[in-house]
This record gives C-alpha cells, sequence and structure tokens, in this order.
C-alpha cells in the first residue's frame, strides 16, 4: 500500500527512484498534515533521524515501521537494479556508446 503510494508519487512527478527522492517525500509526508490513510500510517510507523553532520536515518518506530523502512529500501534497490540493467543492455546493443 505504502510502496504503491511512491510509487504513484514517482510517476506523477516524472522522478527518478533514488534514496533522495525517497527521504524528500518521507519528509514531506511527516510534516504535513496527513491528506489520506497512507500518510497516517507513515506518521505513525516511521521517523526520519537527522544527525548534527546532516546525515539522515530512516527508522521505523516498531516491528511494522521497520519493515516498511526495509521494504522501501529494498523497492529503490531493485529499481536502481532494473534500470542499470537496462543501462547495460542498451550500451551492449550499439556498442559505439559512450556510456560504456
Amino acid at each position: 500500500m505504502i510502496l504503491k503510494y511512491f510509487s504513484q508519487h514517482l510517476q506523477s512527478t516524472n522522478k527518478e527512484p533514488t534514496f533522495e527522492e525517497l527521504i524528500l517525500w518521507l519528509k514531506e509526508r511527516l510534516e504535513l498534515p496527513p491528506k489520506c490513510h497512507e500518510d497516517k500510517i507513515i506518521q505513525a510507523e516511521i521517523y526520519l533521524a537527522q544527525s548534527q553532520n546532516g546525515n539522515i536515518c530512516l527508522l521505523g518506530k516498531s516491528k511494522t515501521g521497520r519493515n516498511l523502512v526495509r521494504s522501501l529500501y529494498h523497492y529503490i534497490l531493485g529499481c536502481q537494479n532494473i534500470n542499470a540493467a537496462r543501462e547495460h543492455h542498451n550500451a551492449a546493443q550499439n556498442p559505439h556508446s559512450d556510456k560504456i
């Protein structure tokens, strides 16, 4: 449900699935009043912690929250792997490309 919500956000904004985009999206969901059930779940289950040097850490407030954070992390990794494989395949199809 939350993965679909994030995926719809990416599709509507035509943005690449990156960890930075995930953090920005979650930060926005956590700062604004909840608009839907998914926002309420995010606010109840996820905490964003920021260190003094600017590093951001996603934390699950419960076991369910930790599973949600893990799922979002794996979703981004999967998307990045698919994009890398697609680029590699396209580069292999065109050996004169600069992307290899």
